[in-house]
């Protein structure tokens, strides 16, 4: 109830309900002596009333937990009490635990997730708005968060392996934002369609039944680039792969050209043992007979073609057989 224009002293039966666990009432009136009594609450862990007119503090209460007093004239008067410091933002270094596995460093832009893989999550941050604790440290709220939302992956049968949540911290606007990684199963990276329908629910407040200590909240998205940062090892192997691939066709290439290049060479080898003037030197003087190596038959068509149709231009000569 801050910023309430709250005024007048404060009752001490104010810090007795069991369940309390903070108070905020800065920015007010607040005025007189304040005493904490002896029966606060066994789970106060933080009792806000800074920029208030609080002039005493009964410290006899041997309250230990967390209470701030910046802004009031008790500080102005005892400026070296711990009660008149500044507070600082503060944050939680809670995460999900891993499994009972040997931790291994993951390539660039994979995670180690909670079953032990490595793999490229969809990372964001849930914002809740009303939840009903401050204790941020306490690990067993966020367990069951974890739980809530993996039996609702699992009953949409979406490819989730696992959720990891961490790092728990107010904002400026006093919600409460909490880092949430969401890891595929089956495979290091999401497709772009459960990409697409995992986002999608998580903006989606009936997704999953929230437990009772968390009210209602908003998902933003920290991995706009999420296929193109993802995609960088995949087109690495795709690089390599046509370079592989190039230079594998490159060498077949490389031999059938070899082998056209042999089987030309014994072609022309045979042809030239069949030729029947393979032997004959054309230098010598005339009339030197070429040295026909075997015998050749010619076909009728060969003959034609050859004579051209038997042109009496072309005969040389005539034998018992004809021309």
């Amino acid at each position: 109830m801050e910023r309430t224009q709250l005024q007048g002293p404060i009752n001490a039966t104010l810090f007795s309900p069991a369940q309390l666990q903070s108070i905020v009432l800065s920015n007010n009136q607040l005025n007189g002596t304040l005493d904490l009594g002896t029966n606060y609450g066994s789970q106060l862990l933080l009792i806000d009333l800074q920029n208030n007119s609080i002039g005493e503090f009964a410290q006899g209460t041997r309250y230990s937990k967390e209470l701030l007093l910046h802004g009031n004239p008790f500080c102005q008067k005892t400026q070296s009490s711990e009660y008149c410091i500044a507070p600082q933002h503060k944050t939680s270094s809670y995460a999900t635990p891993t499994g009972n596995c040997v931790a291994r460093s993951c390539s660039a832009q994979q995670l180690f997730s909670p079953n032990c893989n490595c793999a490229n999550p969809i990372t964001g941050t849930l914002h809740f708005r009303s939840f009903s604790f401050s204790d941020f440290q306490n690990g067993s709220y966020y367990i069951l968060l974890q739980a809530a939302m993996m039996e609702a992956f699992k009953s949409d049968k979406l490819p989730v392996d696992s959720i990891s949540l961490s790092f728990p911290l107010m904002d400026a606007n006093d919600y409460l934002e909490v880092r949430l990684d969401v890891f595929p199963s089956g495979d290091y990276v999401f497709n772009r369609t459960g990409f697409s329908v995992i986002t999608s629910q998580l903006n989606n407040l009936t997704f999953f039944k929230r437990p009772d200590a968390f009210g209602p909240f908003f998902f933003t998205l920290n991995t706009d680039n999420y296929f193109t940062g993802s995609n960088k090892s995949s087109n690495t192997g795709i690089i390599i792969g046509a370079a592989v691939g190039g230079s594998v066709l490159m060498l077949l290439l490389i031999m059938a050209g070899v082998y056209a290049f042999h089987q030309r060479k014994m072609a022309d080898r045979a042809t030239q043992q069949l030729n029947p003037f393979a032997s004959w030197d054309q230098n010598k003087a005339n009339g030197a007979a070429p040295q026909i190596k075997g015998v050749l038959s010619f076909s009728f068509e060969e003959l034609r073609k050859c004579t051209n149709n038997f042109s009496e231009v072309n005969a040389l000569g005539a034998g018992g057989y004809g021309t």
